[in-house]
């Protein structure tokens, strides 16, 4: 509710402010249309005192009988809502929180939020090579509330997808098609015939799985229920030139559309020509296609675009490179400080995230970039968002919420 909407519901009731806060009470006399009765508060020695010429009292004084409106300034405004609650009063009715602190309400909120998160690391884990870390790859479930992070399946895995039965997620180091339980444990297991897969997709309806190659831009085709391989698609485009690829990566279907992303689309990323692109291509095309024109981008001039995403018939796209998470036609809905991938959603929030960046110098045009690995909590209401670290890992791949 805003004071607007207040003033109109309290212009023939009573008000009572409920919480003598320095913070908030002055500001919300001034933006009342009439004066308030007095300050309600819980502290005995504030009681039968004044404050900016209200008396304070505490709320058993209140005449309930009378349908007084509440205003609540203390920023612990919990256990006074439960109380307002249990005497019959209703939210947007008879009580409302400041909207002067409403931003101290989104902190609170997005704090207290509590989700478990599986996350894809697809770092190496021979410590050796560039791309490894302390930890190494893996499955990991990161907890918010406690910062834990737990290794729960070893492997360098990029995107991981959800079954009715567990996980299936690609090694790309070990050239495996891996399936897991509920409790990842390890029920089935494909060799893939090629380096450098990358994106996984299920098809229910079909019943078939997707994967996509990011070093020949292959999509393979596999039966979801034998891991039998049914066919292999090369993508394309019209004016490739020689030796050029386009670093076919992330994939995503929905409604029997696949959706993928890509580094270039003229193919010539190794020579810094970053034309990047989300693209669509209907699934049942994919089934016997021995090659497939790329279609015209659905959002372009991406860098080093991953993870495509549909929410609520949206599509959603991580220019990874720019850290922008972008909605429908090139839509800017939040920009975050560093390279992104992978994204997923429950209830208000979306987490999106962060690897640690090994592109510095590649971002001549940029005020500064954080080069920690972990996932936002993003709020994109209010545009406001927290981190989670993600402490000896370095590259997070995708990301999956699990239930409490």
């Amino acid at each position: 509710m805003d004071w607007k909407e207040i003033n109109r519901i309290a212009r023939e009731r009573d008000i009572f402010i409920y919480g003598r806060s320095e913070d908030w009470v002055h500001k919300a006399i001034a933006k009342l249309e009439k004066n308030p009765v007095a300050i309600i508060d819980r502290e005995p020695s504030y009681h039968d005192t004044e404050y900016l010429g209200l008396r304070i009292m505490p709320i058993e004084m209140v005449e309930f009988k009378q349908k007084p409106f509440f205003i609540v300034t203390a920023a612990d405004y919990g256990g006074i809502v439960e109380g307002l609650e249990q005497s019959g009063c209703k939210h947007g009715q008879d009580y409302a929180l400041s909207p002067d602190f409403a931003s101290y309400e989104v902190l609170s909120k997005i704090r207290e939020h509590s989700v478990r998160l599986l996350i894809a690391c697809s770092d190496y884990n021979d410590q050796t090579r560039a791309r490894s870390s302390k930890r190494g790859g893996g499955l990991y479930v990161l907890d918010s509330e406690t910062h834990t992070l737990d290794l729960v399946a070893v492997g360098s895995f990029r995107q991981v997808v959800e079954l009715d039965s567990g996980f299936v997620a690609v090694d790309y180091v070990d050239k495996q098609l891996i399936f897991f339980n509920k409790e990842f444990s390890v029920t089935q297991h494909a060799n893939l015939p090629y380096p450098n897969s990358c994106g996984v997709a299920i098809d229910l309806e079909r019943k078939l799985l997707y994967i996509a190659n990011a070093g020949i831009d292959l999509i393979e085709v596999f039966d979801l229920e034998t891991v039998t391989k049914k066919n292999e698609v090369k993508l394309d485009a019209p004016q490739i030139l020689p030796g050029g690829s386009h670093h076919l990566n992330d994939l995503y279907i929905y409604q029997g559309t696949l959706y993928f992303t890509y580094f270039s689309r003229s193919g010539q990323w190794k020579k810094g020509i970053f034309d990047g692109g989300l693209s669509a291509l209907p699934c049942s095309l994919l089934e016997k296609a021995n090659s497939v024109t790329i279609p015209e981008p659905l959002i372009n001039n991406l860098w080093k675009p991953h993870t495509p995403y549909v929410l609520k018939d949206e599509v959603f796209v991580l220019d990874s490179m720019r850290g922008r998470l972008l909605k429908g036609s090139n839509q800017l809905l939040a920009r975050f400080p560093g390279f992104i991938r992978g994204l997923t959603h429950c209830s208000k929030y979306l987490y999106i995230g962060m690897s640690e960046d090994m592109y510095v110098v590649d971002r001549s045009d940029s005020s500064g970039c954080m080069l920690n690995s972990g996932v936002f909590i993003l709020d994109s209401l209010n545009q406001a968002y927290r981190f989670i670290p993600t402490y000896g890992i370095m590259n997070i791949h995708s990301i999956m919420v699990l239930q409490k």
